[in-house]
């Protein structure tokens, strides 16, 4: 994004500590868990974009009201994660996940499928405030 529009200004967020070493002069890095909110940043941003980060989020529907809360008025959200399988050479899934009715299923699968599977769900209330 930053190299592509080299007048914007991208702030990118990460709770990694290791920058990367090809930043854009555009980019102001910070290290920051997501998970702790992102009131600092309300208000801010015409575009908030959100990826592949839902195996490290304790709340996703928490995470879609505080990234919401960071734009401006008339601002988009974005927000993207992918449909994790693991597959063989043949482009057939390993295992299927671990369940109650597949008990020699993958752990790893179902751990890998968790972010999508969540989102499926929408209609489970969050108990946290």
């Amino acid at each position: 994004m930053a190299s592509t529009y080299p007048r914007a200004r991208v702030v990118a967020i990460d709770q990694a500590s290791q920058l990367p070493e090809d930043l854009p002069a555009n980019v102001r890095w910070e290290r920051h868990d997501v998970n702790q909110g992102l009131e600092p940043y309300h208000g801010q941003f015409d575009l908030v974009h959100v990826r592949c980060i839902g195996s490290g989020i304790t709340s996703y529907r928490a995470l879609l009201k505080e990234a919401s809360k960071c734009l401006k008025p008339g601002g988009l959200a974005i927000f993207l994660e992918g449909d994790f399988d693991l597959f063989d050479e043949d482009q057939d899934t390993i295992l299927a996940p671990v369940s109650d009715s597949n008990p020699n299923g993958s752990y790893l699968q179902k751990w890998m499928q968790g972010p999508s599977h969540f989102l499926n769900f929408s209609n489970i209330s969050d108990p946290r405030p």
